[in-house]
């Protein structure tokens, strides 16, 4: 446990997934795109 204290900020992390929307650039994200009600 000692080596995922780096890790964490007030025992929390976060992980992005290093292949999930990298890939796009600010083009792909207006205001439509990224409203949940139009991704849903």
């Amino acid at each position: 446990m000692n080596s995922m204290q780096k890790l964490l900020r007030n025992e929390h992390a976060l992980f992005l997934a290093y292949d999930q929307g990298f890939e796009h650039g600010p083009t792909d994200f207006d205001n439509k795109s990224v409203d949940p009600h139009y991704i849903l």
